[in-house]
């Protein structure tokens, strides 16, 4: 019995799919289909009980049997159906014509056949996906709007030949499997140190694919973009988009609000030391950037603007649905999303709660870390004087965070509530590290808290702050 890649048997590959998941170990092809048989199956056993319990006819069993499996068809495919459509969006051919082109010459290059269709993607993220009469390419929208088109090819090489590689039986399960648990947190649990190699093995023959479409040069930077996209804007959405929605707003412009911070506000090049430090401490194969970029002979690079980008918009009502369905995963189902604004018009005040819940939270983890009830903001520098900040925990995306270190991200919600509260207004609403002074002056408070830390007397400067204002 042939070993799968990374060298694990075809019985233990078994074994873990029928332990873990026993669904995946139906072909992938033919798993959509295991839901409308399982509606037949039962569908024609209540017919034949109550054919053989009520003396009915036979040809009245049959047209019940036939009635009940295409109501429970019906009713299957069109809620598959609505699933389907809140996160893709076709990209017709004739609109689109040069992102197929290019996915043609990709899959012609590599010897493989073209997708048959081209999605945009709510997510962050691409993926081929192979179902039982097409195949489908998704690219995610966030990712489209800062790929050119070397790096794009780079992209599609990689999943197509991903796809292809995961299609024997039963590699396609175990690689779901893998990532299904890695989306829930279970890294570090079995099966996935066992799967590890064949991740790695599956990841680096797709990454050599994008080399050899591409050049290392392109692929590299792929990579590079893909870690800062993925995390990115995820920061994005829990920083600008979570928190409005809590406030009963629904900013229906979440998509291009996210190209205007990659575009005009430094994005990568404040997340990119942070986010290079996590993805080195990523040790879950597959996952981690630095390993395969390294995989390749090359190292993670700060990713640079694109030279020219197929496209980047969808019409509004398309990212609209869009943002709603990537704001569902934050948010209870039940959640009933309301006015909906565009960032530009949202109030002042639901961008301050924000602020004041961090503030709130440092005060209240200052006060736990020295046993008072309660800490004021003097408190709470002191700790950051004193080489304490690492110690103070609170509801933070340290991992996403754009600040240069944790002692910044303690000081800047003290300093930005205060100079809320003496009149600074916000200059631009997706740049609140700046606010505008009643002069017209603009302090940015990312930079006030690094120079209050850089001059050795935070406290003082804190408490001269204060004053002055």
């Amino acid at each position: 019995m042939a070993a799968l890649p990374g060298g694990m048997t075809r019985r233990r590959a078994v074994w873990l799919l029928l332990s873990r998941r026993p669904r995946l170990i139906v072909p992938r092809r033919a798993r959509p289909l295991l839901t409308p048989l399982a509606v037949a199956a039962a569908a024609v056993a209540v017919v034949l009980a109550v054919f053989v319990l009520v003396d009915i006819p036979l040809n009245v069993f049959v047209l019940g049997a036939v009635a009940l499996i295409a109501a429970g068809a019906s009713v299957i495919g069109g809620a598959g159906a609505r699933q389907g459509e809140s996160d893709v969006h076709l990209l017709r051919r004739d609109t689109h014509a040069d992102l197929y082109a290019l996915v043609a010459d990709v899959a012609r290059e590599l010897r493989l056949q073209p997708p048959r269709r081209v999605m945009a993607w709510a997510s962050p993220d691409a993926r081929a996906t192979r179902g039982f009469l097409r195949t489908e390419l998704w690219l995610g929208l966030p990712l489209l709007a800062v790929l050119d088109e070397e790096e794009l090819r780079a992209v599609v090489a990689h999943e197509l030949v991903l796809e292809r590689l995961s299609r024997p039986w039963p590699t396609g399960g175990l690689l779901t499997l893998y990532w299904t648990e890695v989306s829930r947190a279970e890294a570090g649990a079995e099966p996935l140190g066992e799967l590890g190699p064949l991740v790695d093995s599956l990841m680096l023959q797709a990454d050599q694919a994008g080399v050899r479409v591409a050049g290392s040069e392109a692929t590299t930077s792929a990579l590079s973009k893909g870690l800062l996209v993925a995390n990115g804007f995820t920061w994005f959405m829990l920083r600008y988009a979570r928190d409005l929605v809590t406030e009963r707003f629904f900013p229906s412009d979440l998509y291009a609000g996210w190209r205007w911070k990659l575009q005009h506000d430094d994005l990568a090049e404040r997340m990119w030391p942070g986010l290079v430090r996590a993805d080195a401490g990523d040790e879950r194969p597959g996952a981690s950037m630095s390993r395969r970029v390294a995989a390749l002979g090359g190292v993670l690079t700060i990713p640079r603007p694109p030279e020219r980008v197929l496209f980047t918009a969808l019409p509004g009502e398309v990212e609209e649905r869009f943002t709603r369905q990537a704001l569902s995963r934050y948010l209870p189902k039940r959640y009933v999303l309301s006015r909906k604004t565009r960032y530009g018009d949202v109030p002042d005040g639901a961008w301050d709660r924000h602020h004041e819940r961090e503030r709130d939270e440092v005060l209240a983890a200052a006060a736990a870390l020295l046993g008072k009830d309660v800490a004021d903001p003097l408190d709470a520098v002191e700790i950051v004087v004193a080489g304490r900040a690492p110690e103070l925990e609170w509801n933070h995306a340290f991992s996403f965070c754009a600040h240069p270190g944790r002692e910044v991200c303690v000081l800047f919600p003290l300093i930005h509530c205060a100079l809320r509260a003496s009149g600074h207004d916000y200059g631009h609403p997706l740049r609140q590290r700046e606010l505008r002074a009643p002069t017209g002056e603009v302090v940015d408070v990312t930079g006030l808290a690094v120079r209050f830390l850089d001059g050795g007397s935070a406290k003082d400067d804190f408490r001269a702050l204060l004053t002055s204002l």
